[in-house]
């Protein structure tokens, strides 16, 4: 059951517009992105969970939230240019 309302509520939310509510790991999730991409993208730890909101992380970092959705819709791009140019091979991620 678990895994149905799972796959629907995602086939539902993939691509959502980035806002300042949502946890790093929801907007890997919602563009299919590794999280490292995006925690790299804001100069992160890389591997640890952060569950805290964006609009904190970039509060704490000295950054409006309109910087840090910049960055990570710019690691997005340049994630989905390089798998579509590679195959879709994402080495190291």
């Amino acid at each position: 059951m678990r895994l149905v309302v799972r796959t629907i509520y995602w086939s539902a939310h993939q691509n959502e517009p980035i806002e300042g509510w949502m946890p790093l790991g929801y907007v890997a999730h919602s563009y299919g992105i590794s999280p490292v991409v995006l925690q790299t993208a804001l100069g992160l730890p890389i591997g640890i969970r952060d569950p805290r909101p964006l609009s904190e992380v970039a509060a704490e970092q000295g950054k409006s939230f309109e910087e840090a959705r910049k960055a990570l819709e710019a690691a997005i791009a340049a994630d989905r240019k390089q798998a579509s140019e590679t195959g879709g091979d994402r080495t190291g991620q």
